[in-house]
């Protein structure tokens, strides 16, 4: 339910936006800021049955936006994560990482409260590909690792540190994602595997226009 939730909530935003961005489409400034960023994340899992079957991870990604207007923009992220399987779930003696990347694209809002600080947010949806991992027990494998694809979403806030002068920005915030890949290991059993988490991320990124 929450997991709905969340997802209408998100569906939602973004048609608001999409409608905002349509009413600014014919007034785009002169000159529009782009930029890259490579981001470093530390995740942790948040969901209840995906806690019991994961560890605190990292990942790594590549992330940019296209402003189109002074407050509002296109954003787009690639990023891939890793999370350790948590052995202590039913006694496993060997067991590979999750692993999921990410492709998304959506809306990004920037309230520049001085020339230098602006305070961030994006709602992004896209794709995920999430490998599950092969759980050794007694030195017999136990599960089979399979991969599933899987929409995502979400939805982050923070603040980013520009500097005009060297054209680079630091960004800094948290940021909440969620999937439900759906594993199908033969004889029909399914397994769907709610992967939320909350991430703390932080990026420099290079402005190629200001």
């Amino acid at each position: 339910m929450t997991n709905k939730l969340c997802q209408s909530f998100f569906l939602a935003f973004l048609l608001f936006f999409v409608g905002t961005i349509t009413s600014f489409a014919q007034d785009t400034p002169e000159e529009s800021i782009s930029y890259g960023a490579f981001t470093l994340y530390g995740n942790f899992p948040i969901d209840d049955e995906f806690k019991d079957r994961a560890k605190f991870g990292g990942g790594l990604g590549f992330e940019g936006a296209y402003y189109f207007h002074p407050l509002i923009g296109f954003a787009y992220s690639l990023d891939a994560q890793v999370n350790p399987y948590n052995k202590d779930f039913l006694n496993a003696t060997d067991a590979q990482p999750w692993f999921y990347g990410n492709l998304m694209g959506g809306i990004e809002l920037s309230f520049p409260v001085t020339p230098i600080i602006a305070p961030e947010f994006r709602a992004l949806g896209g794709l995920m590909v999430a490998r599950s991992p092969e759980v050794t027990y007694a030195n017999i494998i136990g599960i089979e690792p399979k991969v599933a694809p899987a929409f995502v979403y979400s939805i982050s806030g923070g603040l980013k540190f520009t500097n005009y002068d060297s054209g680079s920005a630091f960004r800094v915030g948290v940021r909440y994602l969620s999937a439900t890949p759906k594993f199908d290991y033969g004889n029909n059993i399914e397994t769907k595997i709610n992967m939320s988490s909350a991430q703390l991320y932080v990026s420099f990124a290079f402005l190629s226009r200001r």
